[in-house]
């Protein structure tokens, strides 16, 4: 048995799964929600907690939240003398969501919390953006596998594999890139308490 990984952002925490029985390629999708403390009670000091205590991101800059997502895949393939092809798959999609929980909320004033609801409200919007455009990735990568052809060697088999996971790898890594480029780390969607 092959065993791949390519890492995408950062280390996320799943577990293994046994191969399914009832079809070539199987996905698993674990996700995972984790969280940091700020306190205070103004937009301005919430803010400040966040650029200070948020996670990186891949622009090296802390953001208020952030979605980082790895997928790996194994495959278990069939050899003969002059041939080999993939038996059965497995493909693991990990996410963790890193974002911001307000200790204060209950006493903080009506307005600081309405704009609180507002950002929650955006963080949602992008962490579902993320969301589905991680599973698409391990969809693809999926579809992918199923359609390998059969090699003169394992080697080939698993060379080919690579390219083509990598290559879709490649492309939801830069669509994630460029919408948080394009929204500016999700401020221009509301991420932001200061509006």
């Amino acid at each position: 048995m092959f065993f791949i990984n390519k890492l995408l952002n950062c280390c996320v925490f799943f577990s293994f799964l046994a191969f399914s029985q009832s079809s070539l390629a199987d996905l698993k999708v674990n996700s995972n929600v984790s969280s940091y403390w700020i306190d205070g009670q103004s937009a301005l000091i919430l803010s400040a907690q966040m650029r200070s205590l948020g996670p990186l991101g891949v622009d090296g800059e802390k953001h208020p939240a952030i979605t980082k997502w790895k997928i790996q895949w194994r495959l278990k393939h069939a050899e003969s003398a002059d041939a080999c092809s993939i038996d059965k798959s497995l493909v693991i999609l990990g996410l963790t969501h890193t974002r911001p929980r307000w200790k204060g909320e209950n006493s903080g004033s009506e307005l600081l919390k309405k704009r609180w609801a507002k950002f929650e409200n955006a963080l949602e919007k992008i962490e579902s953006f993320h969301y589905e455009n991680a599973v698409s990735a391990a969809k693809k990568i999926e579809a992918a596998l199923a359609q390998v052809g059969t090699f003169s060697t394992c080697s080939q088999l698993v060379e080919s594999t690579n390219q083509r996971a990598n290559e879709i790898l490649k492309k939801y890594k830069d669509i994630q890139l460029d919408y948080d480029i394009n929204k500016k780390y999700g401020e221009l969607d509301g991420l932001t308490l200061l509006q």
